[in-house]
């Protein structure tokens, strides 16, 4: 999901946040809004879907807006209106801070604490001997964290590694020496996947060498 369908839908999801606001009754009214439930349940539920996709399920965002949709509750009832007019204007700053570029990719950081933690245990491989295993897990990081890296950038495609880095290095994303050392490198886990005889060819040096190049060059996009 690019940002500009995000913002189009945040920009939707306040207008309707607004329009519910001006409908349901106030804490000190002793009345449940059961009228409007069903509306702001699935208004409620549309933006927590958004900002778990966008931003994942335990950012500060997602937090922000699930503790103020209903922080008051009595009669039965979750959705007052100053419920709806805090949740809402959790979602204005959230617009407002995505629509000027100040939100970090916090899935994609997220991501790439797992890849971290796979190449952890590739170059544990190595260490013991297991050069395939880790050329294989270096090979995963690598595929994996590029693919993130381009939806990020929303440049990714839904094609084979080798078309996905040309179109990043065409759209100026990266430059063509990185193009060819992906390649290079992406050649080294696949013939440690694809058991070709001449990966037992490579030495223990040059694994590490691989794996060092995924974790100072590729780990290390932003």
């Amino acid at each position: 999901m690019n940002e500009a369908l995000i913002l189009k839908e945040l920009k939707a999801l306040i207008k309707e946040g607004n329009e519910l606001k001006s409908k349901l009754k106030d804490w000190n009214v002793n009345v449940v809004n059961s009228l409007y439930y069903q509306d702001a349940k699935r208004w409620e539920g549309k933006a927590k879907n958004l900002l778990k996709v966008r931003f994942g399920q335990f950012s500060v965002f997602h937090d922000d807006f699930a503790s103020e949709s209903y922080s008051h509750y009595e009669n039965g009832c979750r959705y007052y209106r100053e419920n709806i007019a805090k949740a809402t204007g959790v979602l204005e700053y959230i617009y407002d801070a995505l629509s000027k570029g100040l939100v970090d990719d916090l899935f994609y950081k997220k991501e790439l604490v797992i890849f971290l933690d796979m190449h952890k245990q590739a170059e544990e491989f190595l260490k013991q001997g297991y050069k395939r295993p880790a050329a294989i897990y270096g090979r995963i990081v690598l595929e994996t964290t590029i693919k993130e890296y381009a939806k990020k950038m929303e440049a990714f495609e839904d094609v084979k590694f080798d078309q996905l880095i040309i179109k990043l290095r065409q759209k100026g994303i990266i430059h063509e020496p990185f193009e060819t050392s992906l390649r290079a490198n992406y050649k080294i886990g696949s013939m440690a996947a694809h058991a070709d005889d001449n990966f037992e060819k490579l030495t223990d040096s040059e694994i590490r060498e691989f794996l060092g190049f995924i974790r100072d060059k590729v780990l290390t996009l932003e």
